[in-house]
C-alpha cells in the first residue's frame, strides 16, 4: 500500500466513521469486517477521477463513504521513464469493528490526523 492509499483508507476511517452505523448494527449477527475496492484513476498532477466499486461491502452506506473518502483526493502519480503518467488502480478499503481499543493507528475520537497534500 502506498502512502497516498494509507492516507485515503486514514480519511476512508477517521471522517466517514459516522456512516459505518449500518455495518455496525449488521456485526451484532453477521461478519465483523467488510472490504469495499475502489478502482480509480490517477492522473499526472495526481487527482484521482472517475471513481468507481469494482468490489461491494455489500453495504450501499459503506460504500458510499468509500467513495466519498477518494473524492477530492490527491495521491502520487504512476512513472514512466520518471515521468509521471495517468494510471488505473485500485484501492482496497476495509472496514472492521474491533473489540476494545482501537489499534495503533486508528483515531476513533480526538482530532482528525493531518491529511497530506500534494
Amino acid at each position: 500500500m502506498t502512502r497516498g492509499q494509507a492516507d485515503i483508507l486514514c480519511l476512508a476511517r477517521c471522517c466517514l466513521l459516522g456512516l459505518a452505523l449500518s455495518f455496525l448494527a449488521a456485526c451484532a449477527t453477521g461478519p465483523a469486517e467488510a472490504t469495499c475496492k475502489v478502482g480509480m484513476w490517477v492522473e499526472v498532477d495526481g487527482t484521482i477521477t472517475d471513481p468507481e466499486i469494482v468490489q461491494s461491502t455489500g453495504f450501499p452506506r459503506l460504500d458510499e463513504a468509500c467513495l466519498k473518502g477518494v473524492r477530492g483526493q490527491k495521491l502520487t502519480p504512476g512513472t514512466a521513464n520518471g515521468v509521471p503518467v495517468r494510471m488505473h488502480t485500485i484501492l482496497p478499503i476495509t472496514w472492521r469493528l474491533h473489540d476494545g481499543p482501537p489499534p495503533p493507528g486508528v483515531f476513533m475520537n480526538g482530532p482528525t490526523p493531518p491529511m497530506r497534500t500534494n
